[in-house]
C-alpha cells in the first residue's frame, strides 16, 4: 500500500472517530440536557454545537471534502487538548479515546492520569464556589492534531488525497 493510500485510510478512520464521539457525546448530552437545558440553557446549546461541529468534520472526511474536514478537525481537536478548571472556572470537552495527564491541587498538588475508552463529555463551569485548581492534556487528541497537521500536510499535499 502507497502512504497516499494509507493516508486515506486513516483520514477515513479519524472521520469515523469524529462522527462516533460526537453522536455518543448528543446522545448524553440529551438525556442530561433534559434536566439542565431548563436551568443552564446557553450551557446546554453550546455543548450540542461541541459536538455536532465534530460530527460536521468527520463528515467532510467522509465525502471527501479532505481540505476543510482537515482544517475543521484540526479545530475539533484542539479544542480537546486542554481542559481546566481555576477556582470556580472551567472547560472539559472530549469526544473520542482519552488519555489525559496534567495535576489537580485538592486536597494537595497530585499529578494526575485518567483514561478512557471512549468518552464524549463537555462540561463549562463559571463562577461556581468551587476552589480546585487542576489542568490536564489529552494526549490522544495532540497525537490526532499532529498527524493532521505534519503527516497529511507537510508530506502529502491535499490535491494528491482529493484525486480518486
Amino acid at each position: 500500500m502507497n502512504r497516499i493510500r494509507v493516508n486515506r485510510i486513516i483520514i477515513w478512520i479519524i472521520g469515523i472517530y469524529q462522527i462516533l464521539g460526537g453522536l455518543l457525546g448528543l446522545i448524553i448530552s440529551f438525556k442530561q440536557g433534559i434536566i439542565l437545558a431548563f436551568n443552564h440553557f446557553i450551557y446546554f446549546v453550546i455543548i450540542v454545537l461541541f459536538f455536532s461541529f465534530g460530527i460536521y468534520s468527520g463528515l467532510l472526511l467522509l465525502t471527501k471534502r479532505i481540505k476543510k474536514g482537515l482544517d475543521l478537525s484540526k479545530i475539533n481537536q484542539f479544542l480537546q487538548v486542554a481542559q481546566f478548571k481555576i477556582i470556580g472556572n472551567g472547560i472539559e470537552y472530549v469526544a473520542g479515546i482519552y488519555f489525559a495527564i496534567g495535576f489537580s491541587d485538592t486536597p494537595s498538588l497530585n499529578f494526575q492520569y485518567k483514561f478512557a475508552a471512549y468518552k464524549s463529555s463537555c462540561f463549562i463551569s463559571l463562577l461556581t464556589d468551587d476552589n480546585e485548581i487542576k489542568v490536564m492534556v489529552n494526549i490522544i487528541a495532540i497525537i490526532i492534531l499532529v498527524y493532521l497537521s505534519k503527516r497529511v500536510y507537510l508530506r502529502y499535499s491535499t490535491d494528491s488525497l482529493q484525486k480518486t
